[in-house]
């Protein structure tokens, strides 16, 4: 029922109607949810771990037709509520879907990084993850705050650090095209907030780049460049003091 009403929600021309179903599906879902929550999981986990599953698959795609209907009816306040909710469901198809959803809407800036933050890190939390999507993820992330907030911009270079560190330890390396625009992105910015003055902030930014680069496949250039560039930055400020 829920998939007949959003496929409606998706293709209704009048935007009220659009709406509308979404409601409709919100409610579908929170009714179901209810259920699986109260007579379901705990009984299915124990009894009948096949049965378990085909719920848990049916309430994946549920809760991306809940996050869908919530970004359409602006519900931004309740997406961190069905990420966490749909943790049960160890899906990482349906937190792509989910990402997905998020990145092609009109959510603020904000928004999406809060939410693509949490989506991260439950896709980095399954034992089995498609590294190149959790990768543009974060680039979209940092793309999305970076014009917005330098502190939050800066926390999502950290995040990549603190995935690009693990993703080594476990031997599947963070994309290199990622990762390169990441690393060219972030000390480009510290560039620009060397030209403001601001000359503290700008050293996080530059050595933040520059650790980024261990984790590069072929970083030796770039590494290079980086050092030097970050020294010139290092004794610019000294020279300015």
């Amino acid at each position: 029922m829920a998939a007949a009403i959003v496929s409606k929600a998706r293709t209704e021309d009048k935007v009220d109607e659009a709406l509308q179903r979404y409601v409709e599906v919100r409610q579908h879902v929170l009714v179901f949810d209810g259920l699986f929550e109260k007579h379901f999981q705990n009984t299915f986990a124990a009894r009948n771990a096949r049965v378990y599953a085909d719920l848990t698959a049916k309430m994946s795609t549920l809760f991306v037709f809940d996050f869908e209907g919530a970004i359409c009816l602006k519900n931004w306040d309740d997406l961190g509520q069905i990420i966490r909710k749909a943790r049960v469901c160890k899906d990482e198809k349906m937190y792509k879907a989910m990402g997905d959803c998020l990145l092609r809407s009109n959510a603020s800036g904000k928004v999406v990084y809060t939410n693509m933050r949490l989506i991260i890190n439950e896709i980095f939390a399954l034992e089995q993850f498609d590294t190149q999507r959790l990768a543009k993820y974060i680039r979209c992330m940092f793309q999305a705050v970076l014009p917005l907030d330098d502190t939050l911009a800066l926390q999502v270079v950290e995040q990549a650090l603190q995935i690009a560190r693990e993703c080594s330890q476990m031997q599947k390396p963070f994309p290199t095209e990622e990762l390169d625009w990441i690393v060219v992105t972030t000390f480009n910015h510290a560039l620009d907030i060397h030209v403001r003055g601001d000359e503290d902030v700008c050293q996080q930014w530059a050595h933040k780049a520059l650790a980024l680069t261990e984790y590069m496949s072929d970083r030796s250039n770039l590494k290079d460049i980086l050092c030097e560039r970050v020294a010139k930055l290092c004794l610019s400020k000294g020279t300015s003091s």
